[in-house]
């Protein structure tokens, strides 16, 4: 993501630079914003709704992994956005 130029986002849905730049101020604010939905949406696969967490931590480690690798597509689309935003 450190390559990212406004203006791709921008071109890519169809809307001016400037329009990108009134709602989200700057390409900080349009990351952070980016960021914090795809949390929020990850978030909706990380847990099973009214599950009550493992116990023992091992147990636990093993249920959160197999969350994170599940295979839908979703989880791929989070990783991969996470994922870009590490160390080049």
């Amino acid at each position: 993501m450190r390559d990212l130029r406004t203006a791709d986002p921008a071109a890519g849905a169809g809307l001016s630079t400037a329009l990108v730049f009134y709602h989200f101020r700057d390409r900080a604010g349009l990351l952070r914003r980016t960021l914090g939905f795809i949390t929020d949406r990850a978030r909706q696969h990380a847990v099973h709704p009214g599950a009550e967490p493992p116990a023992d931590p091992v147990e636990l480690l093993g249920a959160a992994l197999r969350l994170e690798f599940q295979d839908l597509s979703e989880v791929r689309e989070y990783a991969t956005t996470w994922g870009s935003c590490g160390p080049a």
